[in-house]
């Protein structure tokens, strides 16, 4: 794993990218989001035909990264805000 904490990332062979928050160990979760994953794993990149095998953030935006896999393709890739803001969404009638 790579990362600053709380946030880490985890090549995985099968071609991934995961971002985990080391924060939400043990968090409990709604039923509904336990078959993603547990609570911990944030995000999962899954857009490289082989395997992954650097990654690394963008040192001026801690959203923006960059994996490179096996057969030589770079991606540079960001995770919806959604994903990592704490900012409850308030509906507006």
């Amino acid at each position: 794993m790579v990362g600053e904490a709380p946030h880490r990332l985890r090549l995985l062979q099968d071609r991934r990218v995961c971002v985990w928050d080391l924060g939400r160990i043990g968090e409990q979760q709604p039923r509904d989001d336990a078959a993603d994953g547990p609570p911990e794993l944030m995000f999962v990149h899954a857009g490289h035909s082989g395997e992954v095998t650097e990654a690394a953030w963008d040192p001026g935006d801690s959203w923006l990264l960059a994996s490179v896999s096996a057969d030589n393709t770079l991606h540079i890739w960001q995770m919806d805000e959604s994903n990592y803001s704490t900012d409850e969404v308030v509906a507006i009638d």
